[in-house]
């Protein structure tokens, strides 16, 4: 996993790590930063290891769309992300 990122992604690898799939300390953190933290939060996660932030970044996103709430939030989140292309998407 990469080392880069602050905060957030080093919540986001404890949650993978954990296999727990809590998500909430995640959103809570991005939830507090500031409009520029948030988009250099996500902007760092990392593609190494087949994407695997990036895929736990997806995760938490849907985790949370099934609850039903912050979808604006979540939307602007998902706004901020690398766009997936053949170009930095990790080979299979």
């Amino acid at each position: 996993m990469s080392k880069r990122g602050g905060q957030f992604v080093k919540q986001l690898r404890r949650a993978g790590i954990a296999g727990t799939r809590q998500f909430g300390a995640c959103v809570a953190e991005l939830a507090e930063m500031s409009a520029s933290a948030v988009d250099l939060e996500i902007r760092s996660l990392s593609v190494d290891n087949q994407g695997e932030e990036l895929g736990l970044f997806i995760d938490m996103i849907a985790s949370q769309l099934a609850s039903g709430r912050n979808f604006e939030l979540l939307q602007a989140y998902l706004a901020y992300a690398p766009p997936m292309t053949r170009h930095n998407t990790p080979a299979p």
